[in-house]
């Protein structure tokens, strides 16, 4: 996989990898039961805040592209019809919509037994559900700027004081049993490398979601 990016410039992703890589794929997240598990907190922030935003850019596209292409499995049950597309997209939230996906998959499975791809088709599930929690994080964050957190006020993360700025992305002040004023961390914070990093395994789920739907006879 190659991932080049350029800040105001255009993202581009050249990757391919099958379904049966979909686990090996991870085989790098060492430290992570899955790979959408919650990341450690950032050890660096970024001096401008635009750093953020685009990180912010590259999760929600991905994610978006996980979305297409569950739409686009959902139609596939029905032997490519649109309205299970249309179905999927009334979902107001993604549980719902995996609840929408689950229902035809369920009886494209009864039409054509496959235990295998059955099996393949929950784990992806559980991986959209997974990546879609981290997803939230991101979009329902604020950009702050982390030497104006108290609780990083005397880590590593800010202890450069000649930096006039230390962007990540932290929960809003509605997070439940946080705030910024408190000396305990925060649930989830994020710079742009791990922002990347999110972005680049949503990558290779959307991939494998593809690869999934091709796999599948009509």
């Amino acid at each position: 996989m190659s991932l080049s990016c350029a800040f105001g410039g255009v993202l581009s992703i050249r990757f391919s990898v099958s379904l049966k890589a979909f686990s090996s794929a991870f085989s790098w997240v060492s430290d992570m039961v899955n790979p959408w598990d919650p990341l450690p907190l950032p050890p660096t922030a970024e001096p401008i805040w635009k750093q953020i935003a685009l990180g912010i850019g590259l999760v929600v596209s991905e994610w978006e592209s996980v979305e297409y292409e569950l739409g686009i499995l959902c139609s596939h049950f029905c032997g490519g019809t649109l309205y299970p597309f249309k179905e999927y997209g009334k979902g107001r939230i993604f549980r719902e919509r995996t609840a929408v996906i689950a229902r035809f998959a369920e009886k494209y499975f009864v039409r054509i037994c496959d235990q295998q791809k059955e099996g393949e088709f929950d784990r992806l599930i559980k991986a959209s559900i997974g990546f879609s929690d981290r997803r939230n994080e991101v979009v329902h964050g604020l950009i702050l700027d982390a030497k104006n957190v108290t609780f990083f006020q005397n880590t590593p993360l800010v202890i450069d004081k000649l930096k006039a700025h230390q962007y990540v992305i932290l929960p809003h002040l509605y997070a439940k049993g946080w705030d910024h004023e408190l000396r305990k961390p925060p649930p989830y914070a994020y710079n742009f490398s791990q922002m990347r990093q999110l972005a680049e395994r949503m990558e290779v789920l959307h991939q494998s979601i593809k690869t999934f739907k091709e796999s599948l006879p009509e």
